[in-house]
């Protein structure tokens, strides 16, 4: 089920992006990567701040993809808004290349935004086979998610930045071993009933 969501959510970035022209397209993609680097090396210790003020309330335990959804949307927010004022021209190309390049950024935006999407999801108290995911750290996965792990993609691309970058606290990098998805999945899942 996550690989037709990550499908449809794909198309629906490069359909709202085709409108908008190559240039904002390949922002909106360096935006998004942006985003989601502020968020995952930011979220932390806003949700250890969060988790206190939201003890015992109904959004216990959601601290997480709170702040994840904050840091993201409020940061993706700026950089388009300082984006799409700086870039208010469009590149002079021809017209077919200039749709085709579009569409190809889009979709790519929209894969990794479906990347970040589905690992916030995954911070979430759902159900353990919630939309079909399944944590696991085993390069195998069933079905079409064998083809479109968005999630592992992004996870992978955090952790490589943040390595090659230097950009974790204190000299270490996000998720240096590679365990989030477990660490959440004992953390936040609530057992199915068998």
């Amino acid at each position: 089920m996550l690989a037709v969501l990550t499908i449809l959510l794909m198309a629906a970035v490069a359909y709202a992006l085709m409108r908008e022209g190559i240039l904002i397209a390949a922002t909106t993609l360096v935006n998004v990567i942006l985003a989601g680097l502020t968020a995952f090396m930011l979220f932390e210790p806003m949700a250890d701040e969060l988790g206190k003020s939201l003890a015992g309330s109904a959004l216990d335990h959601m601290e997480d993809a709170i702040s994840l959804f904050v840091l993201f949307a409020g940061t993706l927010g700026v950089l388009r808004l300082v984006t799409t004022n700086l870039g208010n021209q469009e590149l002079d190309m021809p017209a077919i290349p200039h749709q085709v390049g579009t569409v190809a950024i889009g979709l790519v935006a929209g894969y990794f935004l479906a990347g970040f999407l589905v690992v916030m999801i995954s911070t979430l108290p759902l159900p353990e086979k919630f939309l079909g995911y399944e944590a696991t750290v085993e390069d195998v996965e069933p079905g079409l998610r064998r083809y479109l792990p968005p999630d592992r993609v992004w996870l992978g691309l955090m952790q490589h930045v943040g390595t090659a970058r230097g950009l974790g606290s204190g000299g270490t990098t996000f998720d240096p071993e590679g365990t989030f998805p477990l660490r959440y999945a004992k953390k936040q899942r609530i057992k199915d009933a068998s």
